[in-house]
């Protein structure tokens, strides 16, 4: 880049700090009341133009005796030459430094690197800058009480330390305040502090992504209590948003967090990232539409907006030159879309499968584990939280839909709607098939599903219900409210990312680790597009796998003859029947198991089955999980 000044400009293209005073100048330059002299100063390692020492914002204050840089650094500057008389005088006379003007004091000696200057200084404030090759910025944008050693080319900032052998130090008032010294007797270490700067809303250090986070429910407090205990990492919470904020408000977080209760504030303020947690479709959407177009970068936990608005979001971030992240979306705290999209970008992936909702795996697993109706482990799931008062998301399996549709779009690349995807709900499983299902050695289970074959065209596979799962498979495992992410791949082959997929603390992770995503870019830019979605030809629920059927009935010779009449009518074999005994025979649960076959032909067998008199209750159909 090209730095201009009073008298000509200069090419900077290095981010070396070995700067000095070139031959044109041959005696020491200092400051005075209208600033310092003008010598030109060269690189020493490139053939960069020269460029003005007063274009530095920086302030460095001399220090006539040769010591090392830094408390850790054995490197030694050369001796400096004596100062000249009217020289020490002028430096005297220097004004005052305001924190954000060019220099206003200091000495560099010809042929002496910036750095050994600085081994003369009584003090360095200032920081590598990300957006220019210059080392120095302002310390107004510095943090206070925040002690670094400099060490050549690491950013330096907060206070610098440097040997000497003098005990006779200054201290110079800065606006009101004074800077901080300390001088021990027996050591030869001065340190001093940078000066307080005037709390705005948050002091920043630069650097550090600002966060707006709208939504401080479970999840957004658990997002505010990780990203303020890490106060020296790459994030700044800066704004909450919420309503009833006056009754929201935790005084443990750090003072200065701009608390409000419009979201317009946020999007309008200057934060970087905006965290969405309110879920839904409406306001949310407009507000990540709105903070995308103002160019800042949103994550977002939405698995509803996401599922149905995702691609058109994806757009609009790509145009704005901003990100979107939705890990939280799918699985909570599993990192289940990162490791598809990144981890997994160089397979091609077919399918998809898992268990997708921690309320109903509590639920069923709760009945398998302790006989419990489907009734009674619904109530302790809402006793223990794992289940909303109004339950039916979960249980009809809409919660899960919305997962399967966002795993689809980022690991099969696929373009499948909501409405496009059967689902059948967990509360028709009685008690009394996980006692059949433990004859077979299997359990039961909610299983999210989905599979594109390109054989024919592009056709998709996609259901959310529940079914049987051999013990065998890991999926029969996952126990109480944990989560499970399956993939197969051609070339790596089956996939697994297991762990807690609800709850404050797992999902306010992926939250905080998809804010540490857009911090880890250096800028909040969406990369290169990821890609295209394609729309399938069709999308149905109509797998061809084995079946478990329970039948209930008022028991009398011929049922099973007429089952199976109809059933070898549709070209459907039977696999086994099993029966357990002490039932009534006026209510009497009997199973069949069945040999692979597709789902829409067995369902038109069994539309004609559920027309026969015998029936107590309907015939219950689940499909046996095959990896």
């Amino acid at each position: 880049m090209r730095q201009k000044g009073k008298l000509g400009e200069a090419v900077v293209g290095s981010n070396s700090l070995s700067w000095s005073v070139s031959s044109a100048s041959r005696t020491p330059f200092t400051s005075s009341t209208s600033g310092i002299s003008s010598p030109l100063i060269t690189n020493r390692d490139s053939k960069t133009a020269a460029f003005l020492i007063d274009t530095l914002p920086i302030r460095i204050t001399r220090k006539p005796f040769d010591c090392s840089v830094g408390a850790h650094s054995n490197r030694h500057s050369p001796e400096p030459p004596k100062l000249h008389e009217k020289s020490e005088n002028r430096r005297k006379s220097r004004p005052q430094f305001d924190g954000f003007s060019p220099c206003s004091a200091g000495l560099f000696y010809p042929e002496h690197s910036l750095e050994a200057c600085l081994s003369h200084s009584d003090a360095f404030v200032g920081k590598l800058s990300t957006a220019s090759p210059l080392p120095l910025v302002s310390s107004r944008f510095l943090p206070t009480n925040r002690h670094a050693t400099y060490t050549g080319n690491q950013p330096a900032f907060g206070t610098m330390r440097a040997s000497t052998a003098s005990r006779q130090e200054r201290s110079r008032i800065q606006g009101d305040e004074k800077l901080a010294r300390k001088v021990s007797s027996n050591s030869r270490t001065v340190t001093r502090s940078a000066p307080k700067l005037a709390k705005k809303e948050v002091s920043a250090a630069p650097g550090k992504l600002k966060v707006g986070l709208i939504g401080f429910g479970t999840v957004g407090r658990s997002v505010a209590k990780i990203l303020t205990r890490d106060a020296t990492g790459s994030l700044l919470l800066t704004h909450i948003c919420n309503r009833n904020i006056a009754k929201k408000k935790i005084g443990s977080l750090p003072a200065n967090i701009r608390w409000t209760e419009s979201a317009d504030e946020v999007l309008a303020s200057d934060v970087d990232v905006v965290v969405e947690l309110i879920g839904g479709v409406s306001p949310a959407g407009d507000w990540i539409r709105k903070a995308l177009r103002t160019g800042k970068s949103v994550v977002t936990a939405n698995k509803v907006l996401i599922s149905e608005h995702g691609p058109e979001l994806l757009e609009l971030a790509r145009k704005s030159g901003r990100r979107i992240e939705f890990g939280a979306s799918v699985a909570g705290g599993i990192p289940a879309i990162i490791g598809i999209q990144e981890g997994l970008a160089g397979d091609r992936l077919s399918k998809i499968a898992g268990i997708l909702n921690g309320t109903c795996n509590y639920i069923l697993t709760q009945m398998d584990a302790h006989g419990a109706s489907f009734a009674d482990a619904l109530k302790d799931a809402q006793k223990l939280g794992f289940a909303e008062a109004d339950p039916t998301a979960d249980i009809e399996g809409y919660d899960a839909r919305a997962k399967l549709v966002i795993l689809a779009q980022a690991g099969l690349h696929v373009q499948v709607r909501n409405d496009q995807i059967m689902c059948r709900p967990i509360s028709t499983i009685e008690a009394i098939d996980f006692a059949y299902a433990r004859e077979l050695n299997c359990t039961i289970r909610q299983i999210s599903s989905v599979q594109k074959d390109s054989s024919n065209g592009l056709r998709v596979f996609a259901a959310v219900q529940p079914a049987l799962v051999p013990l065998s498979s890991l999926m029969a495992h996952v126990s109480g409210s944990k989560n499970m992410v399956m993939t197969t791949g051609e070339y790596s082959g089956q996939m697994i990312f297991s762990g807690f997929g609800a709850g404050g603390d797992p999902t306010a992770v992926a939250v905080v680790s998809d804010l540490h995503s857009i911090a880890r870019s250096m800028s909040a830019q969406q990369g290169a597009p990821g890609p295209e979605l394609r729309i399938p030809q069709s999308v149905s629920g109509d797998f061809t796998v084995p079946h478990y059927i329970r039948f209930v009935v008022k028991d009398r010779p011929g049922i099973v003859a007429a089952l199976a009449t109809v059933l070898a009518k549709h070209s459907i074999g039977i696999d086994a029947i099993l029966q357990k005994p002490g039932f009534d025979e006026s209510s009497l649960p009997f199973v069949m198991t069945l040999e692979a076959c597709n789902s829409a032909v067995l369902n038109k067998a069994l539309e004609e089955i559920a027309r026969m008199d015998f029936h107590v209750e309907p015939p219950l159909c689940l499909p046996i999980f095959l990896e």
